[in-house]
């Protein structure tokens, strides 16, 4: 059975509506793992997040787990325990996967938005 936890924006909003098609197709558990808390990307907070993800994976590390992850260059706490927690996962369980989607996908952007595609603010296509 595939499991979301905590799915959260635009992302979280269709996996959860796609997941029952994919229920049960190999009798094994996967867990999509989508939730992170980014209030403040402090380190207090983020460790927090992070302490949060390896008590997850220490729990389920015998089964599948897909890590969605935001592939970034800043330089700051939120970034740091993200690649953090791609790490520990990798190294501890055996049937991982992280996902890097670029910090453009979630609820405050609008690069794609029709408005901008007919004023063509993004370029030329």
């Amino acid at each position: 059975m595939i499991k979301l936890i905590n799915g959260r924006g635009q992302l979280g909003d269709v996996l959860e509506q796609k997941i029952n098609l994919y229920n049960n197709f190999d009798g094994s558990d996967t867990y999509i793992y989508h939730t992170w808390k980014l209030n403040t990307k402090s380190y207090e907070e983020q460790n927090l997040e992070f302490k949060k993800f390896k008590k997850f994976v220490d729990k389920h590390f015998k089964n599948r787990i897909i890590f969605i992850s935001t592939f970034s260059e800043k330089d700051d706490w939120y970034v740091h325990f993200k690649q953090l927690s791609e790490s520990y996962l990798l190294n501890y369980c055996k049937n991982a996967l992280v996902v890097k989607l670029p910090t453009f996908i979630g609820n405050h952007c609008n690069m794609f938005s029709i408005e901008k595609l007919k004023k063509n603010e993004n370029g030329s296509f």
